[in-house]
């Protein structure tokens, strides 16, 4: 993991191409939620994970 410095720290959440998944940045953090087989549930699952990072330890 490293942060990125001077890019845009910041990105929404959209698909990945060719894999079921999502990826998104947060607070200078890439994240990417991918699954081998396509689930109907993932976005949320991937909405839920991205809400809880925004969360306040």
């Amino acid at each position: 993991m490293r942060p990125m410095y001077r890019v845009d720290v910041t990105a929404p959440m959209r698909p990945m191409r060719h894999v079921p998944g999502y990826l998104w940045a947060q607070d200078g953090l890439g994240v990417s939620l991918v699954s081998d087989a396509p689930i109907a549930g993932l976005h949320g699952l991937a909405n839920h994970a991205r809400d809880l990072m925004g969360e306040p330890s």
